[in-house]
């Protein structure tokens, strides 16, 4: 997808509902038929961090309900100017992201909401496998590898993407 088409799908999102592209947060979460972890797990660092997200739309799914909306399923457009819009059921919120780490090693992107979510800065390190990106916490990272593939925070696919995802709550 353009970068240009990227930008003209990420406006929308607010004035569809808590209810749009139900289809494609439902493939998330959807069981597999064996639980399986990611085998082949590969960092995003760098162009690659930034080209996953930069002028992107996400569909996401943290790995436990939010307190706060009741589901644990949201949308995040990432704008290449560093903005971002985040839906999660009826919570909306603009943002903040940005990558951190040394230029062209960057290994972490980091969010900063307004509103409702305004709090500490939130980091993660992303790693990809098929279509589908699982965030760590930085912490829970070593040697460029999760101590344990099962204990991401959020798997999210590129909005126009087919899934590869795997449901990997255990």
């Amino acid at each position: 997808m353009s970068r240009a088409a990227a930008l003209f799908t990420l406006f929308p999102i607010f004035a569809l509902g808590p209810n749009f592209n139900v289809a494609a947060q439902e493939r998330l979460s959807q069981p597999s038929p064996q639980v399986r972890l990611p085998e082949n797990l590969t960092l995003l660092e760098g162009d690659a961090l930034h080209d996953a997200f930069s002028g992107r739309t996400m569909d996401g799914i943290y790995k436990q309900v939010r307190q706060r909306s009741g589901t644990a399923r949201f949308t995040e457009s990432f704008l290449p100017s560093g903005e971002t819009l985040y839906q999660e059921g009826k919570v909306t919120e603009k943002g903040r992201w940005n990558l951190a780490g040394p230029p062209g090693f960057e290994k972490i992107i980091c969010f900063r909401y307004e509103g409702s979510m305004a709090g500490p800065e939130s980091c993660f390190t992303v790693f990809k496998n098929g279509t589908c990106l699982y965030s760590y916490a930085p912490s829970l990272v070593r040697g460029g590898q999760p101590l344990d593939s099962n204990r991401w925070s959020a798997k999210t696919i590129i909005r126009g993407e087919i899934s590869s995802c795997d449901d990997l709550v255990s």
